[in-house]
């Protein structure tokens, strides 16, 4: 007989829960805890890189931020009315096979990004721990 493993993730951002999840759907025992009265309604970043989206989509939820967010070719970043700089994202090419997932940039705030994956654990049986800063 074998016993259950038990994992304990400290912090409930994006890395966490993603670690949460994999580890959840890997059937594994998690234990999430977190600092923070509860999720995130602001936002520290604006989007998720290439590489992301193939985590997620390894994850099996890419389809949840595709649909909440934008899939950008540019973004402009201003300081009041001057624009500052443009930002041009060029998808990788030829990464993946024909039929094959192909990886991209989302734009969505942070605390959506928190708000689907902990929606998703939560699916996956597992919790976070809210005002929770140790073990």
């Amino acid at each position: 007989m074998t016993r259950p493993v038990k994992v304990l993730v400290v912090g409930a951002g994006p890395v966490g829960l993603v670690l949460a999840c994999h580890l959840r759907r890997l059937g594994m025992s998690v234990r999430v805890i977190e600092k923070r009265a509860g999720p995130s309604e602001h936002s520290k970043a604006i989007g998720l890189q290439y590489r992301v989206s193939e985590v997620l989509a390894r994850l099996g939820v890419v389809d949840r931020f595709t649909a909440e967010g934008g899939n950008p070719t540019s973004v402009n970043l201003y300081a009041g009315q001057e624009r500052l700089v443009q930002l041009h994202f060029v998808a990788p090419a030829r990464i993946s096979g024909r039929g094959a997932f192909q990886p991209r940039a989302i734009l969505i705030p942070q605390s959506r990004t928190e708000a689907i994956l902990l929606e998703y654990l939560r699916e996956l049986g597992g919790t976070v721990e809210w005002r929770t800063d140790h073990p």
